[in-house]
């Protein structure tokens, strides 16, 4: 991704990183709330599982703090998640080419096994709903 020079011999993230780290910590805070309440989960519960402190989870939360790769690992790992199945409901979908039907988004904050039931048929009706 190109990025702007900023005086000083320094870089800045360009506006489209910036937009995508903002909509990644916005969607993370935002599912991992979800699944954590799903799973009826204090912030304590869910940090001790994962081997973290409870002001990581909370910052996580509040979209404060974006976690590390290993950290995002623990995360999802605590929560019975794989981190590939967390990670894709965190990350837009390129083929929505920025755009995701609202009741899609909506069921990717679900547990995942109500999600498995409910996406593939929600995706239908918007592929269907989608046609010319």
């Amino acid at each position: 991704m190109a990025r702007a020079k900023v005086s000083r011999g320094g870089f800045q993230p360009s506006p489209n990183q910036l937009a995508l780290e903002e909509q990644i910590r916005e969607r993370l805070a935002a599912v991992l709330v979800a699944e954590r309440e799903a799973q009826h989960l204090t912030q304590e519960q869910l940090a001790e599982r994962a081997g973290i402190h409870t002001t990581t989870i909370g910052k996580i939360e509040r979209g404060q703090q974006v976690p590390s790769l290993a950290l995002f690992t623990l995360l999802a790992r605590a929560l019975a998640c794989a981190p590939s199945d967390f990670l894709r409901r965190i990350l837009p979908d390129p083929a929505t080419k920025g755009y995701e039907d609202p009741a899609i988004a909506f069921v990717r904050g679900f547990p995942a096994a109500d999600r498995a039931r409910l996406l593939p048929v929600l995706e239908a009706i918007v592929d269907w709903k989608r046609r010319p």
